[in-house]
């Protein structure tokens, strides 16, 4: 039987036209589709724009932030250029053209989708020449713009390459408004490789509980405590708390810089102490303020534990924006209150032993309290004191402040800038009743718990100013700036229910008074227990002055010449109450 016949082309070149006829047909059904979904993607991305017309730097930096794209540009070399704004809805690379137009610059794209905007050299003057045949053309190169990297770091020198790297992290406004807290001490403390020192924490005194020095909250990197933590703010260094904490040392308090005027800030890791001194060696925290808003701007927050109790309460407003001439100002408010948890509101606050409360004999024999009232707890055995219950969980605290910052463009790259901030903050947390121990002879101790004194109640007013001028002026090239700043911090701390620790001991060996076992005698109370007063004060003068000059361009890069000088005078004063520096109160070291 034959075998069947099979059909075949042998036409040269039909799989070229084949491939050709399928490549038509696709083109022909996809290009409607691309053209529409490109359409869509164009309108769905246009951005309504409101950028007043004025200094070109100005005017980038707010399409930067009504696009939400990275922009790059050198504002010394854009400094005398002027736009005529932009405003209605548009794309954003139109709107960054029309930003732009009729002007001697070029807008470059980055592979990852940002923009990069230079200035292009003028011309050259024509000059006649004799001609010559062209070279032949050369084939045009993708536009992509490789980005340099950028190191943050607090310092006013620019650390070059050959230094070494430190380990930087920033969190910018977004960020910060996207954290939800409330305060710039919750915000640092919850980052990673940070720890809080809240300010019942940084009053203690040594080893006693009962006589506070002061109620800062700060933080510190790597677990090294505050000393070893440096705060600088607009690159400025932070005037410490006037009051030393014998556990925790210098410390730097962060109450009075509400998140409302934090633009960001820049976190420095690692051991910085070579180029900031020996309060760096775990790193550096710059806080870069706000220097403009988008108009005016209020926010009211408001929030509660779990358990209906912890209320606290922030009413932010601020103003701003950009003049004229390029001129660019802020001014803010913040209003910010915490209400007092007690520490007996939480179960789990307490201790794991309780003390007891009596005579206890050198025999090891024990006679509880007579008088165990509320705090101490009767139980069969004897009279007992659990001291963590009656300590404030969170302070009672109210905190005002204020910031203006104002930078005018003389024209040809000069400024001038003014700032000044403020703050007032008041503090009430309670401690308890003062707990301690009476040695008599022959081994005997009477641990009483003074209720008669009643808590000790500490009260603390903090008020911190700041006020700065600078001039400068840059250029193409090179750049110049200088300035002077006054800083100042005081803190009023009232105590309540002291107790002077001879007169006490005088009473007890002549049984006028036995706590515990007897009633107070009339007028002792005012012997007893005094309220003392310790005062505290911080005063700061900063100057500096710094250039920067381009020299040459090598093969490895710019050679740059940077120089400048930081001067810094602080002094501390400490006023302690008499009683406290005598050292006459119970548990209290002397000053």
């Amino acid at each position: 039987m034959p075998a069947p016949a099979i059909l075949r082309w042998d036409v040269p070149g039909w799989d070229v036209l084949r491939w050709g006829l399928l490549q038509a047909l696709l083109c022909v059904v996809l290009v409607p589709a691309v053209t529409a979904t490109a359409a869509a993607a164009e309108a769905a991305t246009q951005v309504d724009y409101r950028i007043a017309p004025g200094a070109l730097p100005p005017a980038l930096q707010q399409w930067a932030r009504q696009s939400g794209i990275a922009l790059v540009f050198d504002a010394r070399e854009l400094a005398d250029l002027r736009t005529g704004g932009v405003a209605g809805r548009l794309a954003p690379a139109a709107a960054l053209k029309q930003l732009v137009a009729g002007m001697p610059v070029n807008i470059l794209q980055t592979p990852s989708g940002g923009f990069v905007v230079r200035r292009h050299a003028a011309p050259p003057a024509v000059i006649m020449q004799p001609v010559r045949r062209p070279p032949p053309p050369t084939p045009p190169r993708p536009m992509q713009v490789e980005l340099a990297p950028i190191h943050v770091t607090g310092s006013r020198l620019p650390r070059t390459s050959v230094q070494t790297t430190l380990p930087a992290t920033v969190i910018d406004r977004e960020d910060i408004l996207r954290s939800g807290y409330g305060t710039l001490f919750d915000l640092l403390r919850h980052l990673p490789g940070m720890n809080g020192h809240p300010p019942l924490s940084t009053s203690r005194s040594g080893d006693s509980l009962y006589l506070p020095v002061g109620a800062a909250a700060t933080t510190s990197l790597d677990g090294m405590g505050p000393r070893a933590t440096l705060f600088l703010v607009n690159g400025r260094r932070l005037p410490r708390y006037p009051m030393v904490s014998l556990e925790e040392g210098g410390l730097t308090d962060l109450g009075g810089i509400p998140l409302s005027f934090v633009e960001r800030i820049e976190l420095v890791r690692g051991g910085a102490s070579a180029i900031y001194g020996a309060d760096a060696m775990s790193g550096v925290v710059n806080i870069i303020l706000r220097d403009q808003a988008e108009g005016p701007e209020a926010t009211l927050q408001s929030g509660a534990s779990s358990r209906g109790d912890g209320d606290q309460y922030r009413l932010q407003a601020a103003t701003g924006g950009v003049r004229e001439g390029g001129h660019r100002w802020f001014a803010g408010i913040d209003l910010h209150r915490l209400q007092h948890v007690a520490g007996d509101q939480r179960d789990w606050h307490a201790e794991t032993s309780l003390y007891p409360i009596g005579l206890i004999m050198a025999n090891g024999d024990y006679y509880p309290a007579t008088q165990c009232h509320p705090p101490l707890q009767r139980e069969d055995d004897g009279c007992w004191f659990d001291n963590a219950r009656p300590r404030s969980l969170q302070p009672a605290s109210e905190t005002l402040s204020g910031y203006l910052r104002y930078r005018h463009e003389r024209g040809e790259g000069r400024y001038a800038y003014v700032e000044a901030r403020a703050s007032h903050n008041r503090q009430r947390f309670e401690l308890g009743p003062t707990a301690v121990a009476l040695n008599f002879s022959r081994g005997a101790i009477l641990n009483v718990v003074l209720q008669e004194g009643g808590e000790v109640r500490p009260r603390v007013h903090a008020t911190e100013g700041d006020l700065s001028v600078g001039i400068g002026r840059e250029r193409p090239g090179r750049s110049w700036d200088a300035g002077l700043s006054a800083q100042r911090s005081q803190v009023d701390l009232r105590t309540e229910g002291a107790v002077r620790s001879e007169r006490l001991l005088e009473a007890a060996r002549t049984l006028d008074f036995l706590p515990g076992f007897s009633t107070l005698p009339p007028g002792l109370a005012e012997e007893l227990f005094p309220a003392i007063h310790n005062r505290g004060r911080t005063e700061q003068w900063q100057g500096w002055w710094g250039m920067q000059r381009s020299l040459m361009t090598l093969p490895g890069g710019a050679a740059q010449l940077a120089t400048g000088i930081d001067l810094r005078r602080e002094r501390w004063t400490s006023l302690p109450d008499p009683l406290l520096g005598k050292g006459e109160l119970a548990l209290g070291l002397p000053l």
